[in-house]
């Protein structure tokens, strides 16, 4: 009895570790909280198991493509998926890229010729929902046990077993889809030939499962061999809208857009618009020919990564009068970094830019810009800050900065920010200053400033001026200056700078040396 009570605790404390390691990882994690790489795509992969989707929520948590399982095939043949046409449809109703899979039981060549020709028939019956044919992934799912016996058994070899999915996926891709591998560590290391399969431009997606609240997809998954997986099925255990779902990042872009199957063309959207912070949607036009469309009754709108510095996704999804889907056409554009807040400080020989960090930039370059409006570059600055020097006294220049970033391996500039200055007047020299007079002082200078229309003097009971005053006397030839109302007994310092007026705006000189004086 003492024996069986010690067994069953110690059951009992297996089984309770157990279900709280299940509910720590098993769907804690949501697919909304992971790292990501705003570079790579994020998607699911779905079947029947998942039961009904919301894909308009889906599609909010940041999916962004999903595998949608066709069926599965055995050596009787095909068995569709009952939700393969509902999880298409609702799928490019609302503008998320997919791809399907078939779960294999299968390694005969007939059987996989077979194969490939029930994919294609039930990829075409759906009309256009898969008209793109080249948008579509097609997958080749192999992990099941039927395969490892066979070879076990040595019903068929590991090379013949190969030869005849790498025929399989030749098939595929001469019906126009693009073929694709799926499998775990274990499978592609002791029975598929993986190299054999990136040599031939099948892509690979690969199932390996980190249980882990601090998953980080931002770096491309390593399999072995030094080779690299085109998608990484990263979690079977993530949340998903509510649901316990499979979950994958994707690499590459296996979409020609430029080949989809459409006549749309837009008007007024532009190929790069600046980040804001906030998520970007073009104004535009979408034309069918010289038709005009109706946004919201002719055609939906959705958008992917257009919040960040990066590539947006654009997608038309057209319908008939009745509602029937009819095409999507893609369109991308880029968001660069903005364009930056630039300020200038000068004086006689230098000028001083400065601005802001702009959100998402790399580097700044630097130009001049002269008098027809052409824009010469000085050079690049990782900090915010840059300084000319050698420039002439009392002149108007114009400098401008534009901001760098590099997105998918490109660089893009933000607009120029112009900044239109005047370099200050040569410093005038300060002769003297007395105070001759009770509350009085007179301050004399030397008038030899170039193009001076005008004097101010500065005065006050500090030698930093604050809190001082200031008097301005017009005339080049003004030579001293006499000041009331001071206060008897203190102590008061001044100073001296000519100006000048171009274009309305007043040009003063540097500030003199400073003079100091104690008042009668």
């Amino acid at each position: 009895m003492k024996i069986r009570k010690i067994l069953l605790s110690a059951v009992s404390i297996m089984l309770i570790t157990l279900l709280l390691i299940s509910t720590v990882t098993v769907g804690a994690v949501t697919f909304k909280s992971i790292k990501k790489n705003d570079n790579f795509h994020y998607g699911v992969d779905v079947s029947t198991f998942n039961k009904k989707l919301d894909f308009a929520q889906l599609k909010k948590e940041g999916v962004e493509f999903m595998f949608i399982r066709l069926g599965y095939y055995k050596d009787d043949g095909g068995h569709l998926d009952v939700r393969f046409e509902e999880n298409i449809k609702g799928a490019v109703e609302n503008g998320i890229e997919f791809g399907v899979y078939v779960y294999s039981y299968i390694y005969k060549a007939d059987d996989l010729n077979d194969c490939a020709k029930w994919i294609n028939e039930e990829l075409e019956a759906m009309g256009n929902y898969c008209k793109d044919k080249d948008t579509i992934q097609v997958a080749y799912d192999i992990e099941d046990q039927v395969q490892k016996d066979a070879i076990s058994n040595k019903k068929i070899s590991k090379s013949t077993l190969n030869k005849n999915i790498k025929t399989f996926c030749t098939k595929i891709k001469k019906f126009g889809y693009i073929p694709v591998v799926y499998s775990f560590l274990s499978y592609f290391k002791n029975y598929l030939d993986l190299n054999g399969f990136q040599k031939n431009g099948i892509k690979i997606w690969y199932a390996q499962w980190p249980y882990t609240s601090s998953l980080n997809t931002t770096v491309k998954k390593r399999m072995y061999n030094n080779t690299y997986a085109d998608i990484w099925q990263f979690s079977d255990s993530l949340t998903v809208n509510g649901k316990v779902t499979d979950t994958n990042v994707c690499y590459t872009d296996f979409y020609d857009y430029s080949k989809e199957d459409s006549t749309l063309k837009t008007k007024k959207l532009k190929k790069t618009y600046e980040y804001t912070g906030s998520a970007i949607k073009p104004e535009f036009e979408v034309y069918d020919g010289d038709t005009l469309l109706n946004k919201n009754t002719d055609y939906k709108v959705y958008y992917f990564k257009n919040k960040k510095l990066g590539r947006a996704t654009m997608k038309i999804v057209r319908f008939d009068a009745d509602g029937n889907y009819l095409e999507t056409k893609t369109f991308r554009f880029i968001i660069k970094a903005p364009k930056v807040n630039l300020s200038v400080s000068a004086n006689d020989k230098k000028a001083y830019l400065s601005w802001k960090q702009s959100y998402g930039a790399t580097k700044y370059a630097v130009y001049k810009k002269n008098s027809d409006g052409e824009y010469k570059k000085l050079g690049n600055t990782l900090s915010t800050s840059y300084e000319v020097k050698n420039l002439k006294p009392g002149k108007s220049y114009t400098y401008s900065v534009r901001a760098y970033s590099e997105v998918r391996g490109n660089g893009y500039y933000s607009e120029y920010s112009d900044a239109q200055f005047y370099t200050k007047y040569k410093k005038i020299k300060i002769k003297s200053v007395k105070s001759k007079s009770e509350k009085t002082a007179t301050v004399k200078w030397t008038p030899k400033s170039s193009g001076a229309k005008g004097y101010q003097i500065q005065y006050g009971k500090t030698r930093n001026f604050t809190n001082g005053d200031k008097i301005t006397l017009e005339g080049k030839s003004v030579k001293k200056a006499v000041i009331e109302n001071l206060k008897s007994g203190k102590m008061y310092y001044f100073r001296v700078r000519s100006y000048n007026i171009k274009n309305e705006n007043k040009i003063y000189s540097v500030y003199s040396d400073t003079l100091n004086t104690k008042i009668k």
